[in-house]
């Protein structure tokens, strides 16, 4: 028995006598769908399932419901936006629909993390000088030693000085351990804490743990705009950020919004252009502004610092001073809001404060600050506001900022003088094709310190494709007698070379310089610069850099009022990894050891630049390598022997930061041969059969005539030829041949195995 229920009571119910059942083609705005659909029709009214009218997006939540055998069904007659049109020949039910009856279709740009690999290694990095002068030789050398466990690593690094009473000093020694799934990163030793918007840099030794986006280098932290159209037919949507095209996608018709797709920061023009499959565009245009100082909306971004203060950095190893905490935590209210909160404590020093970043009608953001601190003498508090705005037509920006006497901030010493009131105004627009103006004033006055003042002005002109000019100029306000102005013409005569001629004077004195210089590339390069100053002590100054896949190293010549000094210089590395040792350039991030097999001379390209060559082992070393993203590696097809297996030419690695992983590209070589295979009866084995080597996976055609191209054969091989519900086995011995691909003419396939 069915159970019945209609909306009104007083209505009657629906029965088995008084429902039909239509299973009708449908088709929604001239689309026909792809399967027929099954309805109800009732006192006549055709009835839709929800599950169906979900399917094709139409709203239902305003009409009222039919519950008949225990589902849920809407009268398609009564829908708002819709018209119904049934064709009684064709049993074919037409709904024409304007926008507003479909439900909004979203899309939100998602962000796949990759995932590092995890490997085991070491390597270290050295720079040695000697260098050469009329006080004598003196010798210099900066060693850091890294080891690496996945997304963990640990490393020191130390200086050596011959001419330093103490000649081998410690700088850091630092463990970090990544959680890329939290993008977080815990310290231990020596690190820097993060001062947020009111504190200062101090380097300590302790523990920290903080977030870092940067390792999920895709991910977005700011706010990203959202733009809304509607669709009439499904159509292709094409947005456009200041006219230029910067993405695509296929949306189906009705209502869309288009969220958190990527975009340029600062202010700009957002253009939506909808074609529908009959060719028809409408286009839309949105203002945004996006500041990339902001926090999208629930995100936040956090750390925690302990230890003991260094001192005197760079001239004792170990010199630390008072223990510390500090906290900092900011959060995204909301795609407008973005606040922070800061503390910091030591044995004599207490002090806290509240930051926050408004966007001000999508033109510009305000910054506040309040800050407040305590010390055994005294307290203090410190307050800053700001406005700024980025864009590509104008960009300005303006702070100031007041500190009473005591206020004070963690890693202030008596030697350094405090803040007693701050102005600064940046300003910067192009002015005409290939044009900029760039103009700037900062005003810093002290309690117990020398004040400061300065305005600067910059205008940089683009004169043809391979010429720019630079203008500056800057005045200290409060001594007529300071100034500086400065001329910069440079010359670009192809995609590494170019020349510099600057003209700069400074009250009494004038300079005037010229500089040639090659850049070095990717890869294997040589390099050089020349640079000549006239003064009031004239300059001269040469350097010679060979880069190679093993280091790169540098021959400096100068002359300086007279006297002249040499410097010879190497870097590199030697690094442990796969149970072997490999020296490479100096790594400052991440490294991929290449392998092609055993072929040497086989170029290795790092986003289609070349940038090493393999050994005779098959190994090449890339580093510079972007930690925790896809690096994209290839090889040169053309340089592999013509008797090499290849499954791919490209593939990507993604090294954890400060590690190395290993891109294996698994070429294979072997001898090819060409074979006509036959059977007893000396017809030939049909074209489109399969040959098998050995029983191995990969199998090779056969084409007409029973000609077969095979490839990595052993000296002996069995091959097993199936073809349709049929098969034959040979036998094939390979002889010594000078030819790269030997035709070894015709070998007879028996039905049964040797």
């Amino acid at each position: 028995m069915l159970y019945l229920f209609t909306a009104h009571a007083d209505e009657p119910r629906p029965t088995a006598d008084t429902v039909e059942w239509r299973w009708l083609t449908l088709s929604l705005n001239g689309q026909t769908q792809d399967k027929a659909v099954k309805l109800l029709y009732y006192r006549q009214h055709f009835y839709m399932q929800e599950a169906d009218l979900q399917q094709l997006r139409l709203k239902w939540d305003l009409l009222e419901v039919l519950y008949y055998d225990e589902l849920n069904y809407y009268p398609l007659t009564e829908m708002d936006n819709v018209s119904v049109e049934m064709q009684q020949q064709s049993q074919h039910l037409q709904l024409n629909a304007t926008p507003a009856a479909f439900e909004a279709y979203r899309s939100r740009y998602q962000h796949l993390q990759a995932t590092p690999d995890s490997l085991i290694g070491a390597y270290a990095n050295y720079d040695v000088q000697t260098q050469y002068s009329d006080g004598g030789a003196t010798q210099a050398a900066l060693v850091q030693l890294t080891a690496f466990s996945g997304t963990a690593n640990f490393t020191n690094t130390a200086t050596y000085n011959s001419s330093s009473p103490s000649s081998l000093l410690r700088l850091d020694s630092t463990f970090m351990l990544d959680n890329p799934a939290n993008r977080s990163r815990f310290y231990l030793g020596d690190s820097y804490n993060q001062p947020g918007r009111w504190g200062r840099t101090v380097q300590f030794a302790g523990v920290r743990y903080s977030s870092n986006f940067s390792l999920d280098p895709g991910f977005v932290t700011y706010p990203l705009p959202s733009i809304s159209g509607e669709a009439v037919l499904p159509s292709s949507v094409d947005i456009l950020i200041n006219n230029v095209r910067q993405h695509q996608q296929t949306v189906p018709q009705g209502p869309f919004e288009l969220q958190q797709f990527p975009a340029i920061t600062g202010s700009g023009e957002l253009q939506l252009q909808v074609t529908d499959i009959l060719g028809r565009t409408e286009t839309y245009n949105q203002p945004f502004y996006i500041a990339s100082q902001l926090l999208a909306e629930g995100l936040s971004s956090f750390s925690y610092e302990a230890g003991w203060i260094r001192k005197n950095y760079g001239l004792r190893s170990n010199d630390y001073d008072r223990a510390f905490m500090s906290a900092t935590h900011r959060y995204g209210i909301n795609n407008r809001i973005t606040t922070e909160l800061r503390t910091e404590l030591s044995r004599d020093h207490l002090a806290a404060g509240a930051s926050f970043s408004y966007l001000l009608a999508d033109y510009a953001v305000a910054d506040i600050t309040v800050a407040a601190s305590k010390t055994d003498d005294a307290s203090g508090t410190l307050w800053r506001g700001g406005l700024s705005r980025q864009s590509h037509n104008f960009s300005f920006g303006f702070y100031a900022a007041y500190a009473n006497r005591s206020f004070s901030a963690l890693g202030q010493t008596p030697a350094v003088a405090r803040l007693r009131n701050e102005l600064g105004i940046n300003l910067g627009a192009p002015l005409f094709s290939g044009s900029s103006l760039a103009a700037a004033l900062i005003r810093r006055k002290q309690w117990d310190g020398d004040d400061f003042s300065l305005l600067s002005i910059n205008y940089s002109q683009r004169v043809t494709d391979k010429l720019m000019l630079n203008v500056s100029a800057g005045k200290a306000i409060n001594n007529s007698n300071d100034y500086t102005i400065g001329l910069t013409l440079s010359r670009y005569f192809g995609s590494r070379d170019s020349g510099q001629i600057n003209l700069r004077h400074e009250q009494d004195n004038t300079r005037k310089q010229l500089q040639v210089q090659r850049n070095l590339t990717m890869g294997d390069s040589f390099g050089y610069r020349l640079l000549a100053e006239q003064a009031k002590q004239n300059w001269l100054d040469t350097e010679w850099l060979l880069q190679r896949s093993n280091g790169l190293y540098r021959a400096n010549v100068s002359s300086f009022d007279g006297q002249a000094a040499a410097r010879l210089s190497a870097s590199g590395s030697i690094i442990l990894l796969d149970n072997s040792l490999h020296s490479t350039r100096w790594i400052s991030n991440s490294f991929a050891l290449v392998n092609v097999g055993d072929i040497e001379g086989v170029s290795v390209m790092l986003e289609n630049q070349v940038v090493a060559a393999t050994d005779s082992k098959g190994n090449a070393l890339v580093t510079g390598l972007m930690p925790y993203d896809k690096n994209y590696l290839s090889i040169e097809h053309s340089q592999l022997p013509i008797n090499t297996s290849v499954q791919s030419l490209q593939l990507s690695v993604t090294p954890a930061i400060n590690a190395g992983t290993i891109a294996n590209f698994h070429l294979r070589r072997g001898k090819s041969a060409v074979v006509n295979l036959y059977r007893p009866d000396d017809s030939a084995v049909p074209a489109g059969a399969q040959v098998r080597i050995n029983q191995q996976q990969r199998t090779y055609p056969v084409a007409s005539n029973g000609k077969t191209y095979l490839e990595q054969l052993p000296s002996e091989a069995l091959l097993h030829v199936t073809w349709q519900e049929k098969q034959c086995f040979a036998t094939l011995t390979l002889t010594e041949t000078n030819e790269p691909i030997p035709d070894l003419g015709t070998i007879y396939c028996r039905d049964s195995a040797p």
